[in-house]
């Protein structure tokens, strides 16, 4: 399984991971991402993850509870916040990062919390097909 977290998620993305074979999941925010793992936590293989999601009340409050993001990193880093998040719990999920976000900075942070592959939305290699590759990749280690 497949935990697809994007607040604007893409339906035809979606269909085709199914197509190659992932069961997918889809939560459109932190709070809801959180749920589907403790829920899940078992059948999920990997996690595509947005960097730029909302982040729901309850991961709101671990980011401020806990201060756990660079103050240096520009804009919504949510999806940093997620994975720190998974670093605390010590969840060893493989993540795949699909993101528009280009800023080095956070591709960097993402790497440290142990992002298999930061993916950018518009880069021309992109494709349903290659996605499914990196996270097949990412659950074969």
């Amino acid at each position: 399984m497949v935990l697809y977290i994007e607040d604007q998620w893409d339906e035809n993305l979606f269909k085709d991971l199914q197509e190659e074979g992932f069961e997918v999941i889809v939560k459109e925010n932190g709070d809801e991402a959180i749920k589907a793992l403790n829920a899940h936590n078992d059948r999920i293989k990997a996690i595509l993850l947005d960097i730029m999601m909302p982040p729901g009340e309850e991961l709101e409050k671990i980011i401020h509870k806990l201060d756990i993001l660079p103050r240096v990193l520009p804009g919504n880093k949510s999806g940093i916040a997620f994975l720190e998040y998974l670093r605390i719990k010590e969840i060893k999920i493989p993540v795949v990062v699909l993101t528009a976000n280009p800023v080095p900075e956070i591709e960097e942070e993402a790497v440290k919390r142990g992002v298999k592959k930061y993916i950018l939305k518009s880069s021309e290699e992109v494709s349903s097909i290659y996605i499914a590759e990196q996270i097949r990749k990412a659950i074969e280690g």
